[in-house]
């Protein structure tokens, strides 16, 4: 995540992932981390991709408002959105 105001996000990464309308957890205490190896970090919250352009979003907060709010400074909170795979390709 590169920055937050009120509701929403604006993040960056893989152009795959950043489909409009996309849901993804905001993985809590994950900004120290470099990539995401396990999948077991507690979430703070649930997100929807509102836009999209090259590979920046705009993403909105579901669930989680006040959680995320109590974790100070939003740079590099990681988001982990489903994968594509060929049974499941949306």
């Amino acid at each position: 995540m590169i920055d937050r105001r009120d509701n929403f996000m604006l993040v960056t990464g893989a152009r795959e992932s950043l489909t409009k309308k996309n849901q993804g957890l905001v993985l809590r205490d994950s900004s120290h981390l470099m990539t995401i190896q396990d999948r077991t970090t507690p979430a703070a919250g649930i997100v929807e991709v509102v836009s999209v352009w090259d590979n920046f979003a705009v993403i909105r907060v579901i669930i989680g408002k006040s959680s995320l709010a109590k974790s100070g400074n939003p740079a590099g909170l990681k988001i982990a959105f489903p994968r594509k795979t060929k049974n499941n390709p949306e």
